[in-house]
């Protein structure tokens, strides 16, 4: 992934796509100006994953824009911004942006993304209201499992965070445990192919074969409760 193309988006450029899986990246937010390169869909769907893209209003097609951290953001502008972290899709990376990047199917790689960001929502939004008794949710986190517990209200945000709870309750029920590993591994703690390999004890040649029905398991688990009115 180009680092120059990065800096020119977190110095104040855009993206969009131009033609089926391929990103063009513009210096500043005139598409009249000339494109200074490309993005592949798949690499474009691991930055928004690791939210350093976000969508510029609700156009269609969609412009992305910058939304990760700056360097210093009192100091960095369009002639001197940094990238924190270049981004590298490898073997050796989170397993997410592994599969991510092995996807032919562009509506596949989004699902994935919007997947990741409910899931990962659900769990930051089960802890917003504090500890709820009999409920492990740092031990979720950590691979474990729910136990179930009381919802706590008259807090702001418990509504949210009661809907958030259930939801992860009911995926906890739904899931086998080595399937909780492995949702938690390549969404809550970015595991890469080896870490999980090692956590599941099985062979990497394994793992991104599970990983997959892993996730195509939890997409029908929220589907199912989104079309229940959850």
């Amino acid at each position: 992934m180009s680092e120059r193309l990065l800096r020119a988006l977190q110095g104040g450029g855009l993206t969009t796509p131009i033609e089926r899986d391929l990103w063009g990246v513009w210096r500043g937010r005139d598409r009249r100006r000339r494109m200074i390169g490309t993005f592949s869909g798949a690499e474009v769907e691991v930055l928004r994953l690791q939210s350093r893209l976000a969508p510029l209003g609700d156009g269609v097609p969609p412009v992305l824009i910058w939304s990760g951290p700056l360097e210093n953001a009192e100091t960095t502008g369009p002639g001197n911004a940094r990238i924190l972290n270049p981004v590298s899709i490898n073997a050796e990376g989170p397993l997410l942006e592994l599969l991510m990047s092995h996807c032919r199917d562009a509506s596949q790689r989004a699902g994935y993304r919007t997947l990741a960001e409910s899931y990962l929502a659900d769990h930051e939004a089960a802890s917003a209201c504090g500890n709820v008794p009999g409920m492990n949710w740092r031990g979720l986190v950590l691979g474990g499992r729910v136990q179930g517990g009381q919802v706590l209200s008259g807090r702001p945000g418990a509504q949210t965070a009661a809907q958030a709870r259930s939801r992860l309750a009911q995926v906890t029920r739904a899931l086998s445990e080595p399937d909780l590993v492995l949702i938690d591994g390549l969404i809550l703690r970015v595991d890469s192919k080896a870490a999980l390999a090692k956590r599941l004890h099985i062979r990497q040649a394994l793992v991104e074969r599970r990983a997959i029905a892993a996730l195509r398991a939890l997409e029908r688990i929220y589907a199912t409760l989104a079309r229940a009115g959850d």
